[in-house]
């Protein structure tokens, strides 16, 4: 099995509205601002709170734990469990990236990795294993 990140963009979200609504958004917390692209490096090395990012469901709610984070080269953020397919309908959602090393503690490693350059992949067999960065390879932007 092949693993592909797929970017959310509005004109694909439309196409998950019903006919002759606006389409609901599927973020987690939609009360404050999510972008994208944030300048990067960010500012002391940490994760801004408004800096968005792809995360998996099983993430969010601890089900598994993250095993890989991608920091596009366009400068967008993913963060996966390693194990299920992130592109099947409903896999993943759009949510405020320190959401997924908040939630829960086996994550708070995730914070580590702000400075981690465009580009790479963090990956890590499980909770408690130390992150390796690689330069990601085969990614379209």
């Amino acid at each position: 099995m092949t693993r592909v990140w797929v970017h959310v963009e509005a004109a694909e979200l439309e196409l998950l509205a019903e006919p002759g609504r606006r389409p609901t958004l599927p973020f987690v917390d939609s009360s404050r601002e999510i972008f994208r692209h944030l300048p990067f490096p960010f500012e002391g090395g940490r994760f801004p709170s408004d800096l968005g990012a792809v995360v998996q469901r099983t993430v969010l709610s601890g089900e598994q734990p993250a095993r890989e984070v991608v920091h596009a080269p366009d400068g967008s953020w993913l963060v996966g469990d390693g194990v299920n397919d992130p592109n099947v309908p409903g896999a993943s959602t759009v949510t405020h990236l320190v959401h997924a090393y908040d939630a829960h503690r086996w994550n708070t490693t995730i914070a580590e990795l702000a400075g981690m350059p465009p580009g790479r992949i963090a990956t890590r067999p499980g909770p408690g294993a130390p992150w390796t960065i690689a330069l990601l390879e085969g990614w379209d932007d």
